[in-house]
């Protein structure tokens, strides 16, 4: 399993907040938290080749706006970009499910 598609099965998940038990929401929360642990990671690595990549065009082009041109053009860039925007939904997913987990655990405080 890809890890968009970690991100769109929760994402799908939570559009029924109603539906998802607090037990379900913790789990989800401890897997997009590891999902995130391990993005960070890739960001890190391709944004460290996305550099190499400036860096190459940097020696090669007339100048700086031409090389960022074509950095932005690599599939270096595309793969960098395309984890940071999947790094930004799970963070967004986890103070999503923040909110459900404090919501749900409210509920259960008043039916007491």
């Amino acid at each position: 399993m890809t890890i968009r598609s970690h991100i769109q099965e929760i994402s799908i998940r939570l559009q029924q907040p109603d539906t998802v038990s607090p037990h379900e929401a913790a789990e989800m929360l401890v897997k997009l938290t590891a999902l995130l642990s391990s993005l960070n990671s890739e960001i890190t690595e391709k944004h460290y080749a996305l550099n190499v990549v400036k860096v190459a065009l940097l020696t090669q082009c007339k100048s700086v706006s031409e090389a960022k041109m074509k950095a932005e053009s690599s599939s270096e860039w595309l793969e960098y970009k395309e984890r940071e925007m999947q790094g930004k939904a799970v963070e967004q997913l986890i103070q999503a499910l923040k909110y459900l987990i404090r919501r749900l655990e409210e509920e259960f405080k008043q039916t007491r």
